[in-house]
């Protein structure tokens, strides 16, 4: 059982209406993809 069912009926239309896709691309990244890290090690 989820605490918020509405989460899940929100995340659904997101996937069928692409919105948070189509919000990210107002975004540009300028960052430099070598200088990135992702690891988690340390």
């Amino acid at each position: 059982m989820n605490s918020y069912p509405g989460i899940v009926f929100m995340a659904e239309l997101d996937k069928k209406l692409k919105i948070t896709e189509r919000l990210a691309k107002c975004f540009p990244d300028y960052r430099n993809l070598s200088d990135v890290d992702y690891s988690v090690n340390q």
